[in-house]
């Protein structure tokens, strides 16, 4: 590891030092992993922390089965660490990693693979090109002045294998020194350090909380304070999800934002946790998060958001691409929320064109995504037994939607409701046969038309023979057999 100097200052981290002699980037063997999978590496098997057999996986924890790897709990969730690169490019240590069986670990579904960490420099073995990860994408560094002119040396680049580096998909060359990218912990001369996050900079309150969220200082960096100071300044960093403080004599596990409290010394070890990992973060971090839930109540990440009954439930599974390509994972998943989803199937979405589909899914498009998805979501749990007492309901969008009650059959915004009641940690999901007002956000075939270049041809003509209104009118349907412009060009110039 690269030695380095301890953090100086007056107060917190306002002067940092750090020398950078000595780093071995790919300094940790496939073997040292590998071993990290038993448990005579690792700590003893996580017991239940609660006596009802059940190990409770809460955010950042990192876990092993002997079988199946090493994994990161985030949000519900496990994703793969698929090789020590990736697993130093955080800062983890494998003292960390706690060992439960396969049946615990198979609580939450397996995701993709982890990648590296945002700030992380990393360059194939035999190839002389380096990539600056940000954001789970590679950005290609087109020259090594570029690289030194953004404040990074060679000692920072990761060599890994091809594989590795091809699992990240490809972004923007980074051709700007002056930019400082996402993720990255940085400092300027006189300042303190900062997380750059969301391309704001967040500063680190104290040593300890910049350890929780990225454990080494090999990525710390020294910047341009012209450049740090041109990014609005955000919130202070918070401890990282997993992290063990102490506050007013009893110990917290810091989950979401909130300090959760151990309710006795037999739970905490139970839980396979080591009184060695408690943090000595300063009390006025701690004093600002909120309280959650003690932790003899069930984890909030064990509880499954309504973006994680999306991602989960088959039936879903094109919900599932279209709340993504929205940017509504977040809304959906925010546990500090609270919504009632009318969830369109599989069969609900193969109910609209196809063409149709596919244009909503697309970038021009997300836009009316975001509007047809809000038109199925509506603010605060209504269950079933509650939706047929009322007349409409409000969507996220402001619109009203009817709720008609004819027997057993029980319909909003004209749709028919199927499976109803499946309970979220942050709401409820009721599934629905058809796409509510999907005529709304359709397009007609004059619209299509006017988008497809090689029917330029086609739109002219159909404007000069005043059939614009008729081909868009919403209250019919046709199917039109669309001359192409090249089947036009099939026509004798002067007579076209």
């Amino acid at each position: 590891m690269k030695n380095y100097k301890k953090l100086v200052s007056a107060v917190g981290l306002s002067a940092v030092v750090v020398a950078t002699a000595g780093y071995t980037p790919a300094g940790v063997d496939a073997e040292e992993v590998s071993k990290a999978t038993h448990t005579s590496n690792v700590p003893r098997y996580a017991d239940s922390a609660n006596g009802d057999g059940k190990v409770r996986l809460t955010d950042g924890m990192l876990v092993a089965s002997p079988e199946s790897g090493v994994f990161l709990v985030d949000e519900s969730q496990r994703y793969p660490i698929e090789s020590p690169q990736v697993f130093r490019s955080y800062g983890y240590h494998f003292s960390d990693v706690r060992m439960i069986q396969d049946s615990d670990l198979e609580q939450i579904p397996s995701k993709e693979v982890l990648p590296y960490q945002s700030g992380t420099l990393v360059s194939a073995e035999g190839s002389d090109k380096v990539y600056l990860i940000e954001d789970g994408k590679k950005r290609y560094i087109p020259s090594p002045q570029i690289l030194m002119d953004a404040g990074y040396t060679f000692d920072h680049v990761m060599k890994v294998s091809q594989a590795s580096v091809d699992r990240h998909p490809t972004g923007e060359d980074f051709t700007n020194p002056d930019y400082i990218p996402n993720g990255a912990p940085v400092y300027a001369e006189g300042t303190g350090v900062f997380k750059i996050e969301d391309d704001k900079r967040r500063p680190v309150p104290d040593q300890e909380t910049y350890l929780s969220n990225f454990g080494t200082f090999d990525m710390l960096r020294k910047v341009s304070k012209d450049n740090l100071e041109k990014l609005p300044k955000g919130e202070n960093l918070k401890p990282a999800d997993g992290t063990l403080v102490q506050y007013k004599g009893g110990v917290y596990l810091i989950e979401d934002g909130q300090k959760r409290p151990f309710a006795s010394v037999d739970q905490f070890l139970k839980g396979s946790y080591k009184f060695s990992d408690i943090r000595d973060i300063s009390e006025g971090v701690i004093a600002s998060l909120p309280n959650g839930p003690g932790m003899d109540k069930d984890s909030l990440s064990r509880e499954e958001t309504i973006t994680h009954i999306v991602q989960t439930t088959d039936a879903t599974s094109t919900l599932e691409k279209a709340v993504k390509q929205a940017d509504l994972a977040s809304v959906l998943g925010n546990k500090n929320a609270e919504y009632t989803v009318f969830a369109p199937t599989n069969s609900a979405f193969g109910n609209l064109d196809d063409q149709e589909l596919n244009d909503l899914l697309q970038d021009s498009r997300k836009e009316d995504l975001q509007g047809l998805l809000k038109d199925h979501v509506v603010e605060g749990e209504v269950t079933a037994s509650s939706l047929v007492e009322k007349d409409s309901v409000t969507t996220l969008n402001g619109k009203e939607l009817n709720v008609e009650v004819d027997g057993s059959t029980v319909k909003v915004g004209g749709v028919e409701v199927d499976m109803t009641d499946i309970q979220a940690s942050n709401g409820v999901v009721h599934t629905v046969k058809n796409v509510i007002n999907a005529k709304d956000f359709s397009e007609s075939v004059v619209e299509r038309a006017v988008k497809n270049d090689n029917l330029s041809t086609l739109e002219k003509a159909v404007k000069q023979a005043d059939l614009v209104s008729t081909l868009g009118n919403e209250d019919k349907e046709y199917t039109v057999f669309a001359p192409t412009n090249s089947a036009f060009g099939n026509l004798d110039d002067q007579e076209l």
